[in-house]
C-alpha cells in the first residue's frame, strides 16, 4: 500500500480552506485508487478533526515552533511515498529541505511564487489565472481544469442548473478566515440597507448578537462554521464572498 502525508493546518486562526480542498483530493484518490493510504499532518481545531473524522481519514496533530525549517516535519515524513504541501507559510530553506528525498513532493499554490520549486515534483494551482505562472517545477497543474471539487457539489450544480429563478430570496455572505478589516461587517450592513425582505446567511465568527444588531431589514443567520457547504449553496440565489475556495464553489 503506498503512503500520502498531506500538511496543512486548520483552525480559527488558518481557516478551513486548506484542509477543504485537501479533503476533496483525498476522497478523490481514496475513491479511484484503495491502495493507497492518506494520512493528514498538522495543527486541527475540534472542527476540523471532525472533518476528518467523518471521512474516515488518520491525521496526526503537529504544530510547526519554527516555520523557516521543516526539520522537524521531516521525522515524520521520511518514510512516505507522496508528500503534498498546502501552506502559505514556507520559506526557500523549508522548502529546499523537502526537496530532493524518497517521496514525490507536491505543492499547492495559490498565486504567484517567489520560491524556486525547481526541485518539486508537482505544483498546482487551479485558480483562474493559474496558467499565467510558471513555478519551474517538474511537472505543473495550472488553471480550472484542476479545481479539486467536493462530491457533493456536483449534485447541488444539476439541480442549480435546472432551476429557474424569478427573485432573490437568500444572500450568502463569507468574506473568509481573516477579515481584519471588517469587510464582512461593512458588507453586511450595505446589503442590509439596500435590500429588505431577504434570508441572510453569514458565515462569520463574530457574536451573533452584535450582528444581528447592525440587520433590520432581513432575516439573518450566523454560522461561525459550516460543514455541508453544499446546502448553502443550493438554496442561495446570490453568493458574495472572499473565501479562497468558497469563490470557485460558488462559481461552479
Amino acid at each position: 500500500m503506498k503512503s500520502i502525508l498531506i500538511r496543512c493546518d486548520a483552525n480559527e486562526a488558518n481557516g478551513y480552506g486548506h484542509l477543504s480542498r485537501c479533503l476533496n483530493i483525498a476522497r478523490g484518490i481514496k475513491e479511484n485508487n484503495q491502495d493507497y493510504q492518506v494520512t493528514f499532518v498538522g495543527d486541527y481545531s475540534p472542527k476540523a478533526v471532525f472533518l476528518m473524522k467523518k471521512y474516515y481519514f488518520n491525521f496526526l496533530d503537529f504544530s510547526e515552533h519554527n516555520p523557516e525549517s521543516a526539520k522537524s516535519l521531516i521525522s515524520i515524513v521520511k518514510d512516505i511515498d507522496y508528500f503534498i504541501l498546502d501552506s502559505y507559510k514556507i520559506s526557500q530553506q523549508y522548502l529546499n529541505e523537502l526537496c530532493g528525498r524518497s517521496f514525490k513532493f507536491c505543492l499547492i499554490a495559490d498565486e504567484s511564487n517567489l520560491l524556486n520549486c525547481s526541485n518539486v515534483d508537482l505544483v498546482i494551482n487551479y485558480a483562474i489565472n493559474g496558467n499565467d505562472f510558471d513555478y519551474g517545477s517538474k511537472q505543473q497543474a495550472l488553471g480550472l481544469k484542476y479545481f479539486p471539487v467536493k462530491p457533493e457539489l456536483e449534485k447541488v450544480r444539476e439541480a442549480n442548473l435546472l432551476k429557474v429563478k424569478n427573485g432573490v430570496k437568500q444572500i450568502f455572505l463569507m468574506v473568509g478566515g481573516h477579515d481584519i478589516f471588517s469587510v464582512g461587517v461593512k458588507l453586511l450592513a450595505e446589503i442590509d440597507s439596500f435590500v429588505s425582505g431577504q434570508q441572510i446567511i453569514f458565515i462569520s465568527p463574530l457574536p451573533t448578537t452584535e450582528l444581528k444588531s447592525l440587520v433590520r431589514n432581513n432575516d439573518l443567520e450566523v454560522f461561525p462554521f459550516v460543514e455541508k457547504m453544499e446546502d448553502v449553496y443550493l438554496n442561495s440565489d446570490i453568493s458574495i464572498t472572499g473565501g479562497g475556495l468558497s469563490k470557485y464553489e460558488s462559481c461552479y
